[in-house]
């Protein structure tokens, strides 16, 4: 990646020659270590993810109706580092520091990293940050556009000198002609009255590590006598999984693509009982694989096999209640996945859908909410309904008595 002297003497100015700046460097290179004359430098090599062609990847996220991201749409950003010991000692990296080069202005923050990493090993250390939930760490919610670089410094026990390096931010595109992938449910599958729901990790998940730009997706109604939002039929308590709107919703492939592994033999457990195996469809879209979870026993088509292709639209499966799963929903996610190498976080954009916070949706006047059009963007922050068409949703989807 090219950049101009006068760039790079505007941010050494803005950090100070003691935080140890890095060279912009391109993918795969070691960032650059400085300090104080005659100190030794910590011998570690950084790579980032989710990072392609040197820029940092970044998830667009759907214009939001009452979200706090300072802009009208926002921008996603989860980290992960994996630091290389390439000297003869342990290394104790203490703390890491994530900021930003703007505008626009973006917070710092700091992470008690703590990992001992010994020779010839390496540590993955997950950074992410969330302003609505102070102390639990998910991901940072930027502004979009975000700032233009984020710069990562690590601190090492013992050491004067930081190993830092900043790299260029850009918003990712998915393994499709689009660039964005279907949404994996129909319209046409809902009820008189249901939505789809999925949130960004950036409000509320119990998503962690590689599974932070994930979702989990269910189906929502108006409950007119309870005044609120739920995911469950009138009058039932949650103790069935039949009591879920979700529970058996055909669930289909975002894009054209190959399996690439299934399961379908899970017994689905009562809702508050969390298993271990998911009954799961992973399907390889160029680069990326596309993770479906918790499916219905016996859900997915007999004749789909690993290495069948599938299209776009084509059904794969029910949502079901196998797994690590406490209630019926889908978990989807993406991996960038080139073959022969380790598969990383990836965001997952959608398009052909519209969406809305559900605080701004009147279920007496559905077509009349100030639904938005989501092409090539990830889903709000926002708890939010989800219409799975092109078409925004009319007075007839509404509530029904």
């Amino acid at each position: 990646m090219k950049r101009s002297n006068r760039f790079h003497r505007a941010i050494v100015t803005l950090f100070g020659v003691g935080l140890g700046w890095a060279t912009l460097a391109a993918a795969g290179q070691e960032p650059v270590f400085q300090g104080g004359f005659g100190t030794p430098s910590p011998q570690a090599a950084v790579t980032v993810e989710p990072e392609e062609n040197g820029y940092v990847l970044y998830s667009p996220i759907s214009r939001g109706t009452s979200d706090d991201s300072g802009s009208d749409d926002g921008a996603q950003l989860s980290l992960k580092l994996r630091v290389s010991n390439t000297g003869l000692s342990s290394l104790h990296l203490t703390k890491t520091i994530v900021s930003f080069a703007g505008p626009p202005f973006a917070a710092s923050a700091a992470f008690e990293t703590d990992k001992v990493i010994s020779p010839s090993q390496t540590a993955t250390v997950h950074l992410q940050d969330n302003v609505v939930l102070p102390g639990v760490n998910f991901n940072f919610k930027l502004s979009e556009p975000p700032p233009h670089h984020v710069i990562i410094e690590l601190h090492f026990l013992g050491y004067n000198q930081t190993v830092s390096l900043a790299r260029p931010l850009a918003p990712h595109q998915n393994a499709t002609v689009e660039g964005s992938y279907l949404f994996p449910a129909k319209h046409s599958d809902l009820k008189p009255g249901e939505f789809w729901s999925g949130s960004s990790s950036g409000i509320a998940s119990h998503h962690d590590d590689d599974e932070r730009l994930d979702f989990d997706m269910g189906v929502v109604r108006w409950d007119e006598d309870e005044g609120k939002w739920k995911g469950q039929y009138p009058g039932k308590d949650g103790t069935e999984n039949t009591d879920f709107l979700v529970w058996g919703k055909p669930v289909y492939a975002v894009a054209n693509g190959v399996v690439e592994s299934l399961v379908n033999h899970i017994a689905d457990q009562v809702p508050g009982e969390a298993g271990s195996s998911a009954n799961t469809v992973k399907i390889r879209v160029g680069d990326e694989v596309v993770t479906y979870l918790h499916l219905r026993q016996f859900s997915i088509p007999a004749k789909l096999k690993v290495g069948d292709p599938v299209s776009a639209g084509e059904k794969i499966g029910e949502v079901g209640n196998s797994g690590h799963s406490t209630s019926p929903h889908l978990h989807f996610g993406v991996r960038h996945a080139p073959a022969g190498m380790s598969a990383n976080l990836r965001p997952s954009l959608f398009r052909n859908i519209h969406l809305i916070d559900r605080t701004r949706l009147d279920p007496e006047h559905v077509g009349g909410s100030p639904w938005e059009s989501v092409n090539g963007k990830s889903l709000t922050w926002v708890k939010n309904a989800i219409w799975p068409s092109s078409a925004a949703p009319s007075d007839a989807r509404g509530v029904v008595r």
